[in-house]
């Protein structure tokens, strides 16, 4: 693509969230530096055709369009927490011929089997302070890792965390489990930096930024099986260590069983922890740093005729949706 190509990236006027908030803008900026002019807009709405009329979206506030100019296509990302949360207006922006794709953190393939929902892929996630993650990491990669049980920082509110925590603590397995409120986003990861192993819950969606931030860091992570999936797969027991059991139906009670049952097993398997650390923060350079998450969003859309060369784990359905994005994207609409 050339440069005389222009592009406008609208967020949602109501976007609050910091990770959308920089996601967004350092997008538009990558663009920009790649020869890809792109004019950042705060918006309320935006015009999707249905048979013969405009209907106006309301852009979602952890949403955003990347508009092509000259031809009308139209990709959109999506940073919701819910897999199903925006069902119906996803939908409706699949229907619209111009829409080419759309990307989704919170992606589960079961969802979308409906003809419209091949337009619905796969994404990345990130940490929830992105560069101010980047900044602490050649320090905190090189810590000292002595901390014994399990380290969590988060809202116990959410996603029944509160049932769970409290069982591993009566049985003496957590380090520390405390909200993030009464500490600063740097101290949190100073903190995560010292313990040998991460434990993620499921929160708002099943997939949480702390993950993400403990694979920045290289403290390796204790979860439940992970149901979501993303373009570049989280393999259990190669990025994560991977409590068996489903957190969509599972009691509490047998979560934190089986949370337990995996911790004893691992907790000094220094070997194992090293080399599922090193794993995570592969994972995390190619996919949730930047410049390499920017690089890999701009190849989902359709931007990129280069592409990354292959990691483990990579979905092969993925890689074709690319190559199907990338012509649909650059083709001019045959019709308006």
């Amino acid at each position: 693509m050339g440069s005389s190509r222009q592009y406008t990236l609208y967020f949602s006027a109501r976007a609050w969230g910091w990770t959308e908030l920089e996601l967004f803008a350092e997008l538009a900026e990558y663009l920009n530096k790649t020869g890809r002019p792109t004019k950042l807009c705060r918006a309320r709405h935006f015009g999707l055709r249905w048979r013969r009329f405009q209907v106006p979206w309301p852009i979602g506030e952890s949403c955003a369009v990347l508009l092509n100019e000259r031809t009308g296509q139209f990709g959109v990302m999506v940073c919701e927490d819910k897999v199903r949360g925006s069902y119906l207006a996803l939908r409706a922006i699949a229907s619209d011929p111009r829409c080419r794709v759309i990307l989704k953190q919170q992606y589960r393939g079961e969802y979308y089997k409906a003809p419209w929902a091949s337009k619905v892929r796969p994404w990345t996630y990130l940490a929830s302070h992105p560069k101010r993650l980047q900044a602490l990491l050649p320090r905190l990669r090189r810590a000292n890792r002595t901390q014994a049980g399990l380290f969590f920082r988060g809202n116990f509110g959410v996603g029944g965390r509160q049932g769970i925590l409290q069982r591993l603590a009566h049985n003496g397995r957590l380090a520390v489990a405390s909200t993030a409120a009464d500490t600063s986003f740097e101290q949190y990861c100073a903190e995560l930096s010292t313990h040998q192993l991460a434990l993620a819950l499921p929160g708002h969606g099943a997939l949480c930024h702390r993950e993400i931030e403990a694979f920045g860091i290289g403290t390796p992570v204790l979860m439940p099986r992970q149901p979501n999936e993303l373009h570049d797969a989280l393999i259990p027991e190669h990025h994560y260590l991977s409590a068996d059991v489903d957190v969509t139906t599972a009691s509490a009670r047998r979560i934190a069983e089986a949370i337990e049952a995996r911790y004893l097993e691992v907790h000094r398997s220094g070997e194992l922890l090293q080399r599922i650390a090193n794993n995570a923060k592969q994972w995390y350079d190619a996919n949730a740093a930047f410049p390499s998450a920017l690089q890999l969003t701009a190849s989902l859309l359709g931007l990129l005729h280069s592409f990354p060369a292959d990691k483990e784990g990579s979905r092969i359905a993925s890689l074709r949706a690319r190559d199907d994005a990338v012509a649909a994207f650059e083709t001019p609409p045959s019709n308006s």
